[in-house]
């Protein structure tokens, strides 16, 4: 279960998201969040909602900020085990949304000083688009950069802005 949590959390984060904030790309505002209980920061693109859930053995906290034609979200889960497979969840995400995956990144990847993957899957639903993002694990937790959406593949430059601003707290 714990090679599938998050694969379904994003699943989730596809059915729900696409809402929110409605402006134009140009119009974006960048805003700091900082998570003290999560140990992050992060530029979200605009207003974000929080939501909990459990999955498997995992309480994962999601922060989604949703647009008509896209989402940004950050999610994040304490591990009861640090040995998992990071291609699991990407797997699991392309299988939700029948996916092909494009990139996994390479083996041995770091993000900041923390063993991860990048990657970018084409997606069929609930809509036709990209997910492109990172997991990474430090400190005993999981976390996922996704931004899904028509255009949101990884060469997309709001992509590597969200994707580059995340920070590990310290």
């Amino acid at each position: 279960m714990l090679r599938t949590a998050f694969g379904v959390a994003s699943a989730m984060i596809l059915l729900l998201g696409c809402g929110g904030n409605r402006v134009k790309n140009s119009e974006v505002i960048w805003r700091p969040f900082d998570s003290p209980e999560g140990k992050f920061g992060i530029e979200l693109p605009g207003d974000h909602r929080t939501t909990y859930s459990q999955q498997g053995d995992i309480a994962v906290t999601t922060l989604n900020v949703p647009f008509p034609d896209k989402d940004f979200s950050v999610s994040v889960g304490r591990l009861l085990a640090v040995d998992i497979d990071l291609l699991a969840p990407i797997r699991e995400l392309a299988k939700a949304h029948n996916g092909n995956i494009v990139t996994t990144g390479k083996p041995g990847q770091r993000f900041y000083g923390h063993p991860g993957r990048e990657f970018e899957i084409e997606v069929e639903k609930p809509r036709r688009g990209f997910a492109s993002g990172r997991i990474l694990i430090a400190d005993g937790k999981i976390y996922q950069i996704l931004a899904i959406g028509e255009a949101m593949q990884l060469s997309d430059p709001l992509v590597q802005r969200f994707l580059n601003s995340f920070t590990i707290a310290k």
